[in-house]
């Protein structure tokens, strides 16, 4: 059974969807929730805060290295070295050559955690899928998007640990309201404090 937190978390991105009237984010979230539940053992569990820096790989890369920041979910499924993650990132930014702009990105991301072993240090590999929204200031576009990262936790007490956390997002494509679409991938750096079982 899922702990009230993860409950409220996933409750929490149907309300986000429901908001912005966005029926693929509802949806997302609804089909998520049904094998997380089943999969889950026990308290396993971990919950996770980032901060770090972002640069995109596009035409876009005339922003400035903007910060990121965000959360997820880590529930450890029955399947040994297996969890699964879920979470949010958001980054924004203002301004790019002296001119003022707008690029905003809201991040909803579910997938499968790679745990190889817990020992002094604690790596791990995640791939899954992203739903981005984009706000471009003239334009607002939402799509999904393939994302993988690679990480490692330092346990520096039972309960708490610390970390780095590598991430690339792959394959987004969107309407900026200009004549071309754009793509917002990125490679990403942070790090984290994190709290669980």
């Amino acid at each position: 059974m899922l702990p009230g937190w993860a409950s409220d978390l996933l409750r929490n991105f149907t309300v986000i969807a429901i908001h912005r009237k966005d029926i693929k984010l509802r949806t997302l979230s609804l089909i998520l929730l049904i094998p997380t539940v089943l999969a889950c053992k026990g308290p396993d569990y971990s919950v996770n805060g980032y901060y770090g820096v972002r640069s995109l790989t596009s035409d876009l890369d005339n922003f400035d290295n903007h910060a990121v920041y965000g959360a997820d979910v880590v529930l450890a499924l029955k399947t040994k070295w297996l969890a699964v993650e879920a979470g949010f990132l958001h980054s924004d930014e203002d301004t790019t050559s002296g001119v003022t702009t707008q690029l905003d990105l809201n991040e909803y991301f579910a997938g499968i955690r790679f745990l190889p072993w817990k020992l002094v240090v604690e790596p791990y590999a995640s791939a899954g899928i992203s739903l981005v929204n984009g706000d471009f200031g003239v334009a607002d576009d939402t799509k999904a998007a393939a994302y993988i990262r690679l990480g490692a936790a330092y346990p520096i007490t039972s309960l708490f640990k610390i970390g780095i956390d590598g991430r690339a997002l792959l394959g987004s494509n969107f309407d900026t309201g200009a004549l071309t679409d754009e793509s917002a991938d990125y490679f990403q750096l942070m790090f984290f404090v994190g709290a669980g079982i």
